[in-house]
C-alpha cells in the first residue's frame, strides 16, 4: 500500500512540474471518479478537502430540487455540515439526506461525517420573516 501511495505521489509531482502536466492532473485525472478516489486515499489529490466539498454543494444547487438551497455551514477535519430546506412540497427528509450524503461523498470520499441540518423555507428568508412580523403586528392590534 505504501508503494502505491509513493508511486501516485511521484506521478503527481512529475505531472505538477509542467503546465501541461498540471492541466492533465487537475482537469482529467482528478475529475475521474476512480483516479480521484485513489488520489484521496493516498493523500495526494490536487484539490483541498474544502474545495471538493464546495464543488459538491455547487453540484447540489445545480441539480435543483431539495438541493437548490443547500448551504455549507462547516467543512473542517473531515466533518461536513450542510443546511437544506425541507417542508411542504419537498422530498422526505430521508431522501434529501441520502442525496446530500451521496453528493458529498462523490466529491470528497474522505469526508468522515456528513451532517444534514433541515430548515423550513421561511426560517432564513428575510422577506418572509418581515411579512410574518407585519401580519403578527396587525393581528395583535386588531385583538386589542
Amino acid at each position: 500500500m505504501q508503494l502505491h501511495g509513493a508511486g501516485l505521489e511521484r506521478v503527481t509531482e512529475i505531472l505538477g512540474a509542467t503546465e501541461d502536466g498540471r492541466h492533465i492532473l487537475e482537469e482529467r485525472l482528478a475529475k475521474d471518479d476512480l483516479v480521484a478516489a485513489l488520489l484521496v486515499l493516498h493523500g495526494v489529490h490536487p484539490e483541498a478537502f474544502e474545495m471538493r466539498v464546495e464543488k459538491a454543494v455547487q453540484r447540489l444547487r445545480a441539480g435543483g430540487g431539495a438541493g437548490r438551497n443547500a448551504e455549507l455551514l462547516h467543512s473542517e477535519e473531515g466533518v461536513v455540515r450542510i443546511r437544506v430546506e425541507a417542508g411542504r412540497g419537498c422530498a422526505p427528509e430521508g431522501e434529501i439526506r441520502s442525496l446530500v450524503e451521496a453528493t458529498i461523498r462523490d466529491c470528497a470520499p474522505d469526508a468522515e461525517a456528513v451532517e444534514v441540518v433541515f430548515s423550513s423555507p421561511a426560517s432564513h428568508d428575510p422577506v418572509s420573516t418581515l411579512v410574518q412580523l407585519q401580519t403578527d403586528s396587525v393581528l395583535l392590534r386588531q385583538a386589542q
